[in-house]
């Protein structure tokens, strides 16, 4: 999919852009106004964190899974 994006300083539409290309974007962030590509109506315009495909870039790494850690300090040695 590719995204328009409303540059809020330049006051400027920018793209299309693909996903690789988005993220490169100066400013660009989960607070940043986009578009897909043939959006006809202004309601089509959404931050960049209420898409998700693009919510998945703000999203923070998931935990560490405790059973792929080793022994905890001090425990049984092997």
């Amino acid at each position: 999919m590719r995204y328009w994006v409303y540059d809020e300083r330049s006051k400027k539409v920018l793209g299309p852009h693909l996903l690789i290309t988005l993220v490169k974007v100066p400013g660009f962030g989960p607070e940043t106004k986009v578009a897909p590509e043939g959006a006809r109506r202004a309601s089509e315009w959404k931050r960049a964190k209420e898409i998700a495909e693009l919510a998945e870039l703000f999203a923070p790494p998931p935990a560490p899974d405790d059973k792929k850690k080793g022994p905890a300090p001090g425990g049984p040695a092997a």
